[in-house]
Order: C-alpha cells, then sequence, then structure tokens
C-alpha cells in the first residue's frame, strides 16, 4: 500500500487532481484518508503512524466540509465521511470530537430512505465506546430521538420480518445501551426490548414469510426503497441463549430490589434530574420507541 499512494516516508505527499465535479473530489478527498489512516495502523514507529493520521484528518476534514457546503448535513455520503473523519478523530485521541461527530452519523443513518440496520448498529457500538471512553454516559440519551427514528424506518421496510435474529441482535444492543445509561430506570424498557427480540428469534418461518410478502405488495403500491445487506453475523441460538440469560439476571433484580447507585451516578442524580426512556405501545403493533419523560 505504502508505494501505491507515496507513504512509504513522512513527508511523501499523494497528488490528488482537481475535478471540477466537487461530488467526485470530496470522494476522492475521503478515500486518500483512508489510505492515510490504513497506512498509519500499520507504521512501524509512533511517530510515523501521527503523521499518517493528520494527514488523514486534513482530507477526510476538507471532504467533510465540500459534502456540507454541497449537499448539507442529512445527506447520505455527508453522514459516511462524518464517521470516517470520527475513526481518525479516534486515533489521535481526539474522543469529543469523534464523539459529536459519530451521533451526527447514526442520525442521518437513522433518516435515510434506504437505512441499512447493520449500519445502525455499528454506529450504536461506536458510540456506546466513545461515551465511555469520555465518561459521558449520560450523554447517551442524546441518541433516543434517532433511535426511535432507526427502528421506525427499519419496521417500514419489513426488516425484522426479513432479518428477524439481526433485528432481535439490535434490540439488544439498544437494550444495552439503556442498561449503560441508566440500568434503574431504564430497566423496565430494557426487558420489554429483550422480549420483544425472543419473539422475533422464535416466530415461524412461515409467518415470517407472509409478512416478508405483505411488506413486499406494500413497498410495490408505496415504492418504498430498501438496502440489501441487512444482516449481521449473528449466530440465532447463541444471541437467544444469551438474551434469556440477560432478561433471567434484569428479572431477579427486578425482584430483589432496586440496584445500589454508585456515588458517581448518585451525585449525578442531585446535579440533574434523570431521563427515563419508555417504551410506548400502539394498538398496531409498532416499533420499540423511547421517549423522555420528566
Amino acid at each position: 500500500m505504502g508505494s501505491a499512494i507515496g507513504l512509504q516516508q513522512p513527508g511523501a505527499e499523494m497528488p490528488l487532481p482537481k475535478p471540477e465535479d466537487t461530488i467526485m473530489r470530496c470522494k476522492m478527498l475521503n478515500s486518500a484518508g483512508e489510505c492515510y489512516m490504513v497506512h498509519g495502523d500499520f507504521c512501524s514507529t509512533w511517530e510515523a503512524s501521527q503523521y499518517s493520521y493528520d494527514k488523514a484528518i486534513a482530507l477526510q476534514e476538507e471532504s467533510y466540509g465540500l459534502y456540507l457546503q454541497v449537499l448539507g448535513p442529512k445527506k447520505p455520503l455527508t453522514g459516511w465521511a462524518m464517521e470516517d473523519l470520527a475513526q481518525a478523530y479516534q486515533r489521535r485521541g481526539r474522543l469529543e470530537e469523534a464523539k459529536l461527530l459519530v451521533l451526527q452519523a447514526f442520525q442521518v443513518e437513522c433518516s435515510k430512505d434506504i437505512i441499512k440496520l447493520s449500519s445502525m448498529a455499528r454506529l450504536l457500538d461506536s458510540l456506546l465506546e466513545l461515551h465511555q471512553a469520555t465518561s459521558d454516559i449520560s450523554g447517551l440519551a442524546a441518541c433516543q430521538d434517532a433511535i426511535n427514528e432507526g427502528l421506525t424506518n427499519l419496521q417500514k421496510r419489513g426488516i425484522p420480518g426479513a432479518e428477524a435474529a439481526s433485528y432481535a441482535a439490535l434490540l439488544q444492543k439498544i437494550a444495552t445501551m439503556l442498561l449503560r445509561h441508566d440500568e434503574g430506570h431504564n430497566r423496565p424498557g430494557a426487558i420489554e426490548l429483550l422480549e420483544e427480540g425472543l419473539q422475533w428469534l422464535r416466530r415461524p418461518r412461515e409467518s415470517r414469510s407472509e409478512e416478508e410478502a405483505a411488506t413486499q405488495d406494500e413497498e410495490r403500491h408505496l415504492y418504498m426503497p430498501k438496502a440489501g445487506q441487512q444482516e449481521l453475523a449473528v449466530d440465532p441460538a447463541a444471541l437467544e441463549r444469551s438474551i434469556e440469560d440477560q432478561l433471567q439476571h434484569l428479572r431477579q433484580i427486578t425482584l430483589s430490589g432496586p440496584v445500589s447507585e454508585t456515588p458517581q451516578a448518585a451525585a449525578a442524580a442531585r446535579s440533574s434530574p434523570p431521563t427515563d426512556f419508555e417504551v410506548v405501545d400502539d394498538a398496531v403493533k409498532s416499533p420499540m420507541c423511547f421517549t423522555a419523560v420528566d
């Protein structure tokens, strides 16, 4: 790779054409940034790695800035640029900046016409990782509206029926995020999410096929776009055991009494009221939604 992009030594530069098409230039800048980032991962010295990461950041910042000018903040290409830049920031330890960009990328993904379950799950993992790394668990509350929108979006496109195991895995990730945010307040919602995940895992294949057929018929009338590659690498049997174990643990805690607060949690509770996430059920089966309750 080094010889291909002229990165054998710090100081080497990769010449970039300057096409008149701004979107093409954005893509080239972003790709070049990715090359520098990967190169940095394989450098033999810390100094060389940091140099490559800094080059990646400069290229991806330029790409992201141009995307914002041309497309605005809510387009898929802008969202992908946000995520790539966030990865470069993470490598340089700029975690606060990375955290904000990953949240924005997550919001873009959840609002897309062609949403991908796999991308939503990946970004959720990144958000949880960054909030833990920055000791900002309370900040996870900022994800709730995007989670609502993403789940609704996936259900509109029939993804739960088509990829039941992957959807159950996503619900487990969301339940885990709720519990990390505030186990005492969010335990009921997390239990309900996990129970729904089990229901999807245990649904007979025949009923899933009927639902898929109904969804496809609806899509033909509504012209509803749907992306491929929705599935996660999931072992359904192992996932079912994991969810069952998690549910058993949560139910035992519920029966035995509230979880004792850490001093940090108690201090946070005194400084500001906690945000509750509550599962809302509609008359018609709908995706799990979380709403803040004062």
